[in-house]
């Protein structure tokens, strides 16, 4: 019995600025408005995203398009968290990808989760940094 080791790819360029070709948008999307793009992703495509989160679980290499991909967990209006999938394949600190931690993720929306997945957003992801807990969002 063999088994496979799924790689990163080794297309690191960014393809945001493609992405936002295609998809013209001058929305932009953080934690105080993240519950809009959460219950329509296919309809904010191309959309700025600027969030804060904690990452659910470990990031992973997907099999298909061998990018990076993990689970954001988003705190939005109200108390309610939300989950977003964040894929990659920019180089980035992996560090920064610890389960619980929390950072900022910066990227383009680039539609919605499989309908297997736990719902939201997905996000192409630009840049991720370090982030303390953002303070309590208001309800809206």
């Amino acid at each position: 019995m063999s088994t496979t080791t799924v790689t990163a790819t080794s297309d690191t360029a960014n393809h945001a600025a493609d992405y936002r070709a295609q998809h013209p948008s001058t929305e932009s999307f953080t934690n105080s408005n993240w519950a809009t793009l959460d219950h329509a992703p296919a309809s904010h495509l191309g959309a700025a995203v600027d969030v804060i989160g904690r990452l659910t679980g470990e990031p992973t290499i997907d099999p298909d398009t061998r990018y990076l991909t993990w689970h954001l967990s988003i705190p939005a209006a109200g108390g309610t968290e939300l989950q977003a999938l964040c894929r990659t394949n920019v180089n980035l600190d992996r560090n920064l990808l610890s389960a619980g931690g929390w950072v900022e993720v910066r990227g383009v929306a680039v539609g919605a989760q499989a309908a297997d997945a736990s719902s939201g957003a997905a996000i192409y992801v630009e840049t991720v940094q370090a982030a303390t807990a953002p303070a309590a969002t208001p309800t809206t």
